[in-house]
């Protein structure tokens, strides 16, 4: 930023409107490239006076409007240009001396407002900047809409904040003027957006507001444009609940929910088809009544979803066969019966977490679109199960579910590369019978109370490949396990709840709630933790405990690599724990 202030004279001496005359468009984002050009050309001549003057025009044009948050009046600009606290004293006293001779509304407006937040120039300031915003928001009607209803925005808030009656009535005029125009004939949001503005400030009569909402909604229904109708049914809905008018808002909640209906009928996929009928079945949620067409739209949800799943194409993962196959075979030919389960147990571990937020985020960095994508996983059904959201939503939960659905894809690998290789050539080369498991599951401090026969023919079902039963003696009382794990380290896994019965707390809560989750960390590791979390209970990754006691598991299911990897893992957490009780760690350390 400058460090010298520059009198009116001096901006005068540099013509720099001209700079401007060949801006595609009077906007500021425009300004910023017309300045900067400038400014590097008089940067090269050496001319120091000239350069300072195009830097604190370049500034002042670079103060974006943030839209929808009130607190914040300018958004940080994606470029290399200075936020409104870093104006220095020299600067803003050199735009108080410029304000007055500005002639170009845009950057009046931005000039204004600027100096209005740094407390420099007084009321003067405001009530400028609040006619140059309106003034500009006036020819961008047509233009840039959306460019034109954030300068009405600020030019409103500007004359609430200023409580100036005479400058309100000014923008009430001018608003209601443009939404009356735009009535019936706007294939924009600008009417309904205006309308909530109007709304917002008490601007105009909420009747007479809600009847131009819905003639602009029935003219875009004729043009077919439906999801811009509903926005200005729902707008209509807004008006009709502040005038207090129930049965009109009734009315046309019923409209705007019909809008998805319309737009089912000519959805170009039936995955599209389905995202309407859900959201028409979310709007008549809302209302009273209507069971029969809840019912109906229902049921031609669940016939969408049933025909979405074969409009999906197939996007081939590879999982290289890897040279260690060979090695697996020649290595368990020659091995003694007694150390080929552990060597199972120890061929690999749990996807690193951390390693896979660090290959995320340098993935996000080259291919951004990857986390700011809102996405949805579905089942075979079509029905959605989990949501991941926008980065610009939530970005931790963006990272959470890549990192689980990538855990997924390495757990495949691990399945594929290492377990099921190693398990056929055990298989082929020793005869384990179910007392081969005894040893392991007896006195193992992961294997609760009674349950060591559980255990024993689960682990054996596993190896012999019969994986429908070692997932359905083995994922239901994994669940107990961690809770016994827990009771050994004196932490309660039961809660008390409103009718004084003591419930044992859940598998999710025990791997997410923070009076769990950090001591099984420390017994089991974060990986580990975020393994099992990712495998059995989210819906971002396997989920395999909740599909197979909701019964929603095929008979394909049980010997998909899931299920081969839930049995593996249980084999290595027992082996880890019952090594861990012996005093042995050097099996881990060799892996």
């Amino acid at each position: 930023m400058i460090n010298r202030i520059l009198s009116a004279e001096d901006f005068a001496k540099y013509d720099w409107l001209a700079a401007l005359e060949g801006c595609a468009e009077p906007l500021c984002r425009h300004y910023i490239k017309a300045f900067g050009k400038r400014r590097r050309e008089l940067h090269v001549s050496s001319d120091d006076a000239g350069e300072a003057i195009y830097t604190l025009l370049k500034a002042a044009s670079g103060m974006w409007l943030a839209h929808g948050d009130s607190q914040t009046v300018f958004a940080e600009h994606p470029g290399q240009l200075p936020h409104i606290e870093e104006f220095s004293d020299e600067a803003l006293r050199s735009l108080v001396g410029l304000a007055p001779s500005i002639g170009d509304p845009e950057l009046c407006a931005r000039v204004a407002d600027v100096l209005w937040l740094r407390r420099k120039g007084g009321h003067y300031t405001w009530q400028t900047g609040a006619s140059s915003y309106l003034e500009r928001a006036q020819r961008l009607v047509d233009a840039k809409p959306t460019a034109s209803m954030r300068r009405f925005e600020r030019a409103l808030d500007i004359a609430a904040r200023l409580k100036n009656a005479e400058k309100l009535k000014e923008c009430e005029a001018v608003v209601g003027d443009v939404n009356s125009t735009k009535s019936g004939s706007d294939p924009t949001d600008l009417s309904s957006a205006l309308t909530k503005l109007q709304l917002e400030y008490r601007l105009g009569k909420p009747a007479v507001l809600a009847a131009h909402a819905e003639e602009n909604a029935r003219f875009l229904e004729t043009e077919r444009n439906l999801w811009t109708a509903k926005a200005f049914w729902k707008t209509a809905a807004i008006c009709h609940r502040r005038s207090g008018d129930s049965d009109s808002e009734r009315a046309v909640g019923i409209e705007a929910a019909e809008c998805w209906v319309k737009k089912a009928e000519t959805a170009p996929t039936q995955m599209s088809v389905a995202s309407c009928y859900k959201r028409a079945y979310k709007a008549y949620r809302d209302l009273p009544g209507f069971d029969d067409r809840r019912d109906e739209l229902k049921r031609l949800l669940r016939a969408a979803q049933g025909k979405m799943t074969k409009e999906f194409g197939m996007i081939l993962r590879c999982l290289a066969m890897s040279e260690e196959i060979e090695s697996v075979r020649r290595h368990f030919a020659n091995m003694p019966a007694e150390e080929v389960l552990a060597e199972l147990a120890y061929l690999a571990t749990s996807p690193s977490r951390a390693l896979l937020e660090q290959e995320l985020r340098e993935v996000a960095e080259i291919s951004p679109l990857t986390m700011f994508i809102r996405a949805r996983a579905v089942d075979r059904m079509g029905r959605t199960v989990a949501m991941k959201p926008s980065a610009f939503e939530n970005e931790v939960a963006a990272l959470e579910h890549e990192v689980h659905s990538e855990a997924s894809f390495r757990r495949a690998d691990i399945v594929v590369n290492h377990v099921e290789p190693t398990r056929r050539q055990i298989l082929f080369h020793h005869s384990a019978g179910l007392e081969a498991f005894q040893a392991l599951v007896t006195l193992n401090p992961f294997v609760p109370t009674r349950r060591v026969r559980t255990f024993m023919r689960g682990l054996h079902a596993g190896l012999q490949a019969d994986f429908m039963v070692a997932t359905a003696l083995l994922v239901p009382h994994v669940e107990e396990s961690l809770r016994h794990l827990l009771r050994q380290k004196g932490v309660i896994s039961t809660g008390l709840n409103t009718s004084g019965i003591k419930d044992e707390r859940s598998l999710i809560m025990l791997l997410e709630n923070e009076n769990f989750r950090p001591q099984l960390i420390e017994m089991l590791g974060e990986d580990m933790v975020c393994d099992l979390q990712g495998l059995l209970a989210l819906g971002s990754g396997d989920n395999l405990r909740n599909k197979f006691g909701h019964g929603l598991m095929s008979d394909e299911d049980f010997y998909s690599y899931r299920a081969v990897y839930a049995w593996w893992l249980v084999l290595r957490v027992c082996f880890l724990w019952k090594d861990a009780a012996e005093g042995r760690s050097d099996r881990e350390e060799q892996t």
